[in-house]
Parts: C-alpha cells; sequence; structure tokens
C-alpha cells in the first residue's frame, strides 16, 4: 500500500505527538485494535469534531501502553478514498465488523453519542472474528465538560479491553481545559489525516493555539505543518515555545530532538549564529549526560557551521574534537568521515599534505568498515588534491578507482563531484575530448539540465572547450544556450560572460555589428555587477569591432572609456598598450598631434617597464612626426556620433 507525504507525517505525529505521558499499570498484551470515530446521532452537524476528537484522545493514550497494539487511522484512508468504506463515522455493528476486516484487526473500539440537555455517549467493543462483543457503562455530561467526559470513556475503554489505568489524576492531565481548542485541533488533525488537507488543518490548528496558547499537541502538530510547508521563518519562534515546555518538564530527550530539528532551520534561513547557539545547547546537553558519541556529533555540526560561514581554521578545530572522541570510543565509520571532512577542509585552505594525510587515514578506517561508498568519497578527494598539485597521473589514477566504486553505488553527487574534476584534469592537459566527455556525462546525471545552476556551469566548461578547439558554431550554439538558462537559474554573471564571449567570437569572425550587438549586451551586464576588469576587455573589444566597421569616433569613443578604467588598475602593461591603441585611432582619424602624444605615453611606460614593445612604439612615433608634416585631409570628422548597427542577430 502507498502512503504519501502527508501519511508519513502523520505516522511521525502519531508517534510523537503525545507530550505528556500518562502512567498506566501493568498492561497485558492485547491484539491489533483499531478506534473509530465515534458516530454523531444528534442530528448537529456542529458537533461532528466530537466524535474524531475521542478517537483521537483514545488512540493517543491507550497506544502508549506498552504491548499493546493500535492500528494507525491512516491506514483506512486508501479504503476511503476507494470507496470500500463510504464514512469512518457509524455504529452499526456489521459495518464495523467489515472495517475491521479490511485492516486486519482482532477487535474495534467505536460508538455514538446524543445530546438532549446533556452529552451521553455509548462505547462498544467489537470481536471482528466472532462478532461479538461488549458495551462499556454509559458517559453522560454537559458540553463544557467534554474532556472531562471523553477521560471517563478512556477509563471504560481502557476497563473492556481489559488494561488497568493508574489512577492518579494529577499524572495524567487534560490536553487542554479549552473545550474550542481542543475542537479546533480536533478538527484540523481530521482534516490532516483523512483527506489531505494541510491549509485546513493549519487554519485550525493556529485557532487551537489562538484559544490556548499553553496546547503542546496542537503546537507540536503546527510544526510539523509547518515543516511539511517548509515555511522555515515561521518555524524558530514555535520551536522556542516547545523548548519552554520540554525545559519546564526538564525532557532532555525531547529537547535534544528539538535541537536536532532547529539547528538546520537556522541554517536554512541564514541564522548560523543561532544555530551555533542551539548546538551549544546540545553539546552542554550531551556532557551533562555523559553521551561521548552525542558530544562528538555535536562538535561535527558545530564544524559544519563554521565551514559553510568559511571559518575553515575553527571548522577544523572543532572535527579534530570530534575525531579524538570517535578514536577513544574506536567507531571506524566516524573517524573515516571526519578524517574524509577535514581533509577536505585542508584542500581548501591549501594544506595539500595535511589534506592528503587525513584522507589516507579515512581510507585506512573505511576499509576496517569495509565501506566502499565512503572508499570512494576518498578517492575522489584525493584526485583533487593530486591535480591541485598538478601531479595528474596520480589525480587520474585515483579518480578512476574512484569512478570505479561510485559508478556502482550510484552516488550520483559524488559521481558528478569526480567528473567535474576529472573533466578539469584532462583539460589542464590539453585533452579536449576526454575532458568534454565527463562533462557531458554530468550533463546525463543531472535530473534537470533546462534550470539546474550546476547545469550552467557544465555548459561554460563545454563552451571554453569548444573555444580551445576553434569550434566557433558549437561554442556560439553553447553560449545561446547558457543565456537562455539563465532566465531561469537567475545567475545574470553567466549571461554576461556568454554575452562577451559572443561578441568576441563574431568579432574574430569579422561580423561586426552582430559583434557590437551583443558586446554592448555585455557592457551594460558588466557595468551593473561593477566587474571593472572585464568591463576594460568589453570596452577594447567594442572599439577594435567599431575600428574594424571604419567607425572610427565610436572606437575613439571605447578606447577613452577603457583607459578610464585601466588608470584605476595598477596594471601599467594594459595602461601602455591603451595608450598605443588610442594613439593609433587618431591617426586614422588624421589628428597626429593627439596620436604622437598618446604613443609618447606609451614610450615613457616602456622603458620603465623594460618593455619588448618600445622599439615597436618608437618606430611608430617617428612614423607619426613624419605624417605631421604632410598637409592635413581636407575632410575629418569633428564629433562623436552615436552609430547603432543596423542590424541585430536573432535571439534564442
Amino acid at each position: 500500500m502507498k502512503i504519501n507525504l502527508l501519511s508519513l507525517y502523520l505516522i511521525l505525529f502519531t508517534l510523537l505527538s503525545s507530550l505528556i505521558v500518562p502512567a498506566y499499570a501493568d498492561a497485558a498484551y492485547i491484539s491489533p485494535t483499531l478506534i473509530l470515530p465515534y458516530e454523531n446521532l444528534s442530528g448537529q452537524p456542529e458537533l461532528d469534531w466530537i466524535g474524531e476528537g475521542v478517537r483521537n484522545y483514545l488512540q493517543q493514550h491507550l497506544g502508549l501502553i506498552e504491548g499493546a497494539q493500535f492500528i494507525r487511522p491512516e491506514y483506512l484512508k486508501p479504503f476511503l478514498q476507494s470507496g470500500q468504506i463510504p464514512t469512518l463515522n457509524i455504529s452499526n455493528p456489521e459495518a464495523v465488523r467489515k472495517i475491521g476486516n479490511l485492516v486486519q484487526a482482532q477487535f474495534v473500539i467505536y460508538g455514538a453519542y446524543n445530546k438532549t440537555q446533556t452529552l451521553e455517549f455509548t462505547t462498544y467493543l467489537l470481536d471482528v472474528r466472532t462478532g461479538g462483543g461488549k458495551s462499556i457503562p454509559v458517559v453522560t455530561g454537559n458540553q463544557d465538560e467534554l474532556l472531562s467526559v471523553i477521560h471517563e470513556i478512556l477509563k471504560g475503554a481502557a476497563s473492556v479491553l481489559g488494561l488497568e489505568l493508574v489512577e492518579d489524576e494529577s499524572r495524567m492531565p487534560l490536553p487542554t481545559q479549552n473545550l474550542g481548542a481542543f475542537a479546533a485541533y480536533t478538527k484540523a488533525y481530521e482534516a490532516l489525516l483523512f483527506f489531505d488537507d494541510a491549509d485546513k488543518a493549519l487554519e485550525n490548528c493556529q485557532q487551537a493555539i489562538k484559544l490556548d496558547n499553553q496546547y503542546e499537541e496542537a503546537l507540536s502538530l503546527l510544526i510539523k505543518l509547518y515543516e511539511m510547508k517548509s515555511s522555515w521563518k515561521q518555524l524558530p519562534a514555535l520551536y522556542k515555545r516547545y523548548e519552554e515546555f520540554l525545559e519546564a518538564r526538564k525532557d532532555r530527550h525531547r529537547l535534544r530532538e528539538v535541537y536536532d530539528k532547529i539547528i538546520p532551520i537556522y541554517t536554512n534561513i541564514d541564522r548560523p549564529d543561532l544555530a551555533l547557539r542551539y548546538c551549544n545547547k546540545e553539546l552542554k546537553l550531551s556532557q551533562a549526560q555523559r553521551d561521548r558519541k552525542l558530544e562528538a556529533s555535536c562538535y561535527v555540526k558545530i564544524g559544519a557551521i563554521y565551514q559553510e560561514k568559511k571559518n575553515y581554521n575553527s571548522a577544523i578545530i572543532y572535527h579534530l574534537k570530534a575525531l579524538a572522541i570517535q578514536n577513544k570510543l574506536g567507531n571506524n565509520s566516524a573517524m573515516g568521515a571526519i578524517n574524509c571532512t577535514l581533509g577536505n577542509l585542508y584542500f581548501i585552505r591549501g594544506l595539500d599534505v595535511s589534506a592528503l594525510k587525513h584522507l589516507k587515514k579515512a581510507t585506512s578506517h573505511f576499509r576496517q568498515v569495509n565501506d566502499r561508498n565512503g572508499i570512494g568519497k576518498v578517492y575522489s578527494r584525493m584526485g583533487k588534491v593530486y591535480a591541485h598539485k598538478k601531479q595528474y597521473d596520480k589525480a587520474l589514477k585515483y579518480s578512476r578507482e574512484a569512478a570505479g566504486i561510485l559508478e556502482q553505488s550510484k552516488n550520483q553527487e559524488e559521481l558528478i563531484e569526480l567528473y567535474d574534476n576529472m573533466g578539469d584534469i584532462y583539460f589542464n592537459q590539453a585533452n579536449y575530448n576526454e575532458a568534454l566527455g565527463y562533462f557531458q556525462k554530468i550533463l546525463e546525471l543531472l535530473p534537470d539540465t533546462e534550470s539546474s545552476p550546476r547545469a550552467l556551469s557544465v555548459y561554460n566548461k563545454i563552451a571554453t572547450l569548444q573555444l580551445r578547439q576553434s569550434r566557433d558554431k558549437e561554442a556560439i550554439d553553447t553560449y545561446r544556450k547558457i543565456i537562455k538558462l539563465q532566465e531561469k537559474t537567475n545567475s545574470a554573471n553567466d549571461s554576461v560572460i556568454a554575452y562577451y564571449h559572443l561578441g568576441s567570437i563574431f568579432l574574430r569572425g569579422k561580423k561586426y555589428e552582430e559583434a557590437i550587438d551583443y558586446l554592448k549586451q555585455a557592457e551594460e551586464g558588466f557595468q551593473r555587477i561593477k566587474d571593472r576588469e572585464r568591463l576594460s576587455d568589453v570596452y577594447h573589444s567594442l572599439a577594435e569591432a567599431y575600428e574594424k566597421n571604419k567607425k572610427y569616433l565610436q572606437a575613439l569613443k571605447y578606447q577613452l572609456k577603457n583607459l578610464e578604467v585601466v588608470r584605476t588598475t595598477s596594471d601599467s602593461y594594459s595602461l601602455a598598450a591603451t595608450y598605443y591603441y588610442i594613439s593609433a585611432i587618431y591617426d586614422r582619424l588624421g589628428q597626429y598631434e593627439k596620436a604622437i602624444n598618446y604613443v609618447e605615453k606609451a614610450v615613457e611606460l616602456d622603458r620603465k617597464l623594460a618593455s619588448p614593445n618600445e622599439r615597436r612604439d618608437l618606430d611608430y612615433m617617428r612614423q607619426l612626426k613624419e605624417k605631421l608634416k604632410r598637409p592635413a585631409p581636407s575632410v575629418l570628422p569633428t564629433k562623436l556620433e552615436d552609430n547603432p548597427p543596423t542590424a541585430k542577430p536573432d535571439r534564442l
């Protein structure tokens, strides 16, 4: 039988929702028992919720008895949806027996209620195999006493099952004294349990909390609902209240559960400071209980948060603390995982020797527990370290061994990382076909190449390979694909770079109008993200495109823009080259004095830099001085004009 996600949450909720555990006497084992909602015989629909309220209360409290087996109500849902069961609120013995047979129950508790001046409840126990049954004494009471009435029904149900409750009422408090809150909670639970209506459940659960802000069961359900909706921002305040309830009862076991839940929530909403606060609370709890295994786990969590914050030194310190504990405990699996993480952390810091030391230790620990997948992960990381050291033969050796293991385990995330590294290694060896093969393997593994940020990264690498192999037509298609992908991934930087490369390709192909169009889009993007280095490259390329298209004033405009950017850098070689290019454009315009002025600046820098371009620039300066002696051109452009491209390339 298939159970959807909502049902799985309900199974967890049923196990965890009773926050106050009643005390029972020793109970005999009882066979699988189903509890049905009570049937409303009053003719007043506004009282329908009471039937589910009784069932819920009985299920939660009787279900806690050791040895008892109660069938979870969510297993009835498929029969309701298929029409095999028209309704659960029934008190007809034959219909009840049919339901019991469907879920293979031995006993069914069911009942009905009516309202005249008071509420009157009848409860029955049906033996599904024989059809025989027992009844418990009728329970009556006013509606405002409903919660106490339901508690009396619980006693009767326990009695008819042969279970003896401990009669200490103070040790078995009601979940709430507010009838409206109990009604709203019951409606919420029913909406989620039988109808998968999370929105209605959320609305009713919020009402329950509003009416009784100390209603722990309602708070617990509300937390589950927000978790199902991934509404992370609402959860911290709710967990904080839940934590206060548990601290008041000194329920350390459930406090640990809360800390485990709330730490990743604060990480998800980018509050590492609060995630660390709760990690430290859990750490203190583990130390108070002398739970060394939990203490080590806390150190790993703290280290992971510092790693996320890029505080790698602190991350290493806490992982080393965890490792020291696991060494004493002799936990090879944990030692393997922590050493693997430490290897990665040292690699990020550029400490390759320390990285390899821990990765080799991780391999040893994983071998002792025959963890092939763990070994594959370690080999993959060793491949990255050796690649960083430019020891490509060793890098490929470990990477191939990792591939042999990880391909069998079908660990896609690890395989993607591995193939990416292998592609980079082959690229650095100028083995472009092999590199391309591994990047294409990544695309085959990705579930969605149309909107995945990872796919965007791979396409950028493929485009770079195509450019290296002078496969410009294929590179154009890839860069256009990157621009299309950017719209779905909001990776503006990637599309800006794609525009620049497309402009450069069309410039090389002497398609100047298309080149200018793409380069202007790149200019706009680099200005937006304030990437001055690349903006300088775009200005230079635009100047070149206009110059080749004989639009010298536009070429001059962009070289002067380039000069403004280059002057803000410490790149004297680029500054000298820019002076030279500006000089060449003034030469084209016949403005030789200005051309000489800029080439002189280039020569001055060449001498300071001992540049090999000094002789070339001196020769050019002499040629310009010769030209200056000749008559000036009869017609010269006198102002900068806007000459936009007359045609634009098609857009994908």
